[in-house]
């Protein structure tokens, strides 16, 4: 399964959401009368294994975490998305329980790297996770950043973002939820997450009186719809400042990720609303 990253402006997006879709809550296109748009996954240049370089981890002394994502990155990425990767990787890995209180340790691997896949603008990054398994958590996945489009990454100044944002798709967000039965429809026929921590934390944040169906979804029922949950960096716009919230920290408890949310602390103050990246 794979998500992608489509890039936008502000005088227009670039290319199409393609199986996402650009409607609101509301719309979900029928998946029959529209073809896939979704590239392939690219090859990976064959290389010795002794060519690719993990990212060091910077772990802090006495903690171990209850995941511990581990990084190949492929010898010809650029330092910049090395660096994201390896701030990506620090700012989840001190939101997990330790190994100690969840009683045990899961690994991630995470294939990182840049490749062709359709040239400038259009598909910026997409993560494709394999072997999923109902109940069981991700074990490996694949974060591919177009070559083509890193430069404009670089100019929004937003590659963080969007490497938390791929990351936290490796960890099953929007990817495990269908085998997990967490997609439902509210009164309306709108798709909802159902996950238990993140509808309370949802109710909580909106400030409804009645508990909802869930937490409203966009059309590709991957990402949160940015009207009910704005800011947050897993919706399908991810720009300079996008924040990770309590509702996304509450959906990955929802699909077993062991997740302390009290450890949270934002690493971006300023949201800058007009360098945005649209994703899918």
């Amino acid at each position: 399964m794979q998500f992608l990253l489509i890039l936008g402006s502000l005088l227009g997006l670039i290319g199409a959401l393609g199986a996402a879709g650009g409607g609101g809550k509301d719309d979900k296109p029928d998946e029959d009368d529209i073809p896939p748009t979704v590239p392939e996954e690219p090859e990976a240049p064959e290389t010795d294994e002794d060519e690719n370089d993990d990212l060091e981890e910077v772990e802090e002394e006495g903690f171990t975490p209850a995941v511990d994502i581990r990084i190949s990155a492929a010898e010809d990425l650029s330092q910049d998305l090395i660096d994201a990767g390896s701030y990506a990787e620090q700012l989840l890995e001190g939101l997990f329980l330790s190994a100690d209180d969840f009683g045990s340790q899961r690994v991630l691997n995470i294939d990182l790297r840049q490749d062709d896949i359709d040239g400038e603008g259009g598909t910026a990054a997409l993560t494709s996770v394999s072997g999923i398994r109902q109940g069981q958590p991700t074990e490996n996945a694949t974060i591919t950043f177009d070559r083509d489009d890193i430069d404009q990454l670089r100019a929004y100044g937003s590659m963080d973002e969007v490497m938390e944002h791929e990351m936290i798709h490796a960890l099953g967000f929007g990817i495990t939820w269908d085998t997990e039965n967490l997609v439902g429809r509210d009164e309306d026929g709108s798709p909802v997450f159902t996950g238990t921590a993140a509808t309370t934390s949802f109710q909580e944040f909106s400030g409804e009186e009645d508990v909802p169906a869930g937490v409203p979804l966009d059309g590709s029922e991957g990402h949160w719809h940015e009207g009910d949950v704005p800011g947050d960096v897993m919706n399908a716009t991810v720009y300079d400042g996008a924040e990770l919230s309590d509702i996304t920290l509450a959906s990955l408890a929802d699909i077993g990720i062991p997740i302390d949310p009290s450890a949270y602390q934002d690493p971006e103050e300023n949201m800058l609303l007009e360098e945005e990246l649209l994703v899918a």
